[in-house]
């Protein structure tokens, strides 16, 4: 019995000995938005190690960090998506005229555009193909002074006689479709945009397709298809859509 009484002694006093634990970011005295619960917290420090906020603690607590974050009492919120944007326009030369091929020198306009105004996030819906090998590797390569970035390479619309603008692709049948939501999905693009030429028989096939595949579509419905047919094909996500003289 004395035996076990002194290992338990001595594991206790290791524990006690322990350093605490010593976080790569404390950001101190702040005020925090808790989105979830839609409620405003006070008086917090949040502690974060590499890219994920480990513990959210009273300010009054003590804490190590590496850094420290001096909040002032200041709000604290979650980093703003933005859903919906085209690099094409921001990258835009002239009269709405994109360059042909972008390179890393691009990413810095991101953070000017969108990060330093809280928006940690953003979802190109729709640019050049030509640009997908440098977009999806911003994609594939977080970095904390970029904006997170998904992209969902050309809007698709089907066939037409006239030549398709810089960020479009033409779908030429539903098997065509099928095809190009394959491809897009090897290379790891997670959004697909069904842009409103795009006929109905192609989007089915698409929709279908990119169920498989887990990926999220988005469409703008105007033309060829009906605000109805598209939901009776299983579109959930409207970016725009058209409805009697009305176009939201």
């Amino acid at each position: 019995m004395k035996k076990l009484v002194l290992i338990l002694l001595g594991i206790l006093v290791f524990s006690a000995c322990k350093k605490d634990t010593n976080y790569d970011v404390a950001i101190r005295n702040v005020t925090v938005f808790d989105s979830k619960h839609k409620k405003i917290l006070h008086k917090k420090t949040v502690l974060i190690n590499k890219d994920t906020i480990a513990a959210i603690i009273n300010a009054s607590q003590k804490s190590k960090a590496t850094r420290v974050i001096e909040g002032n009492g200041r709000l604290l919120i979650p980093g703003f998506i933005d859903t919906h944007t085209h690099l094409c326009q921001l990258y835009a030369i002239g009269d709405d005229v994109a360059p042909e091929f972008i390179d890393d020198s691009y990413r810095k306009r991101l953070s000017e555009t969108y990060l330093k105004f809280g928006t940690t996030t953003i979802v190109s819906m729709g640019d050049p193909q030509p640009w997908m090998d440098v977009t999806l590797n911003w994609q594939q390569n977080p970095s904390p002074d970029y904006p997170n970035l998904f992209i969902s390479g050309g809007a698709l619309i089907s066939d037409e006689e006239r030549e398709p603008v810089q960020h479009h692709v033409e779908i030429m049948s539903p098997e065509d479709g099928k095809k190009k939501i394959r491809e897009y999905a090897e290379l790891g693009v997670k959004h697909i945009k069904l842009y409103s030429r795009l006929r109905e028989p192609e989007m089915k096939a698409i929709l279908r397709e990119a169920k498989k595949e887990h990926m999220n579509v988005s469409g703008h419905i105007q033309y060829r298809v009906s605000l109805q047919d598209a939901m009776d094909s299983g579109l959930k996500n409207f970016e725009h859509f058209h409805l009697g003289s009305q176009c939201l």
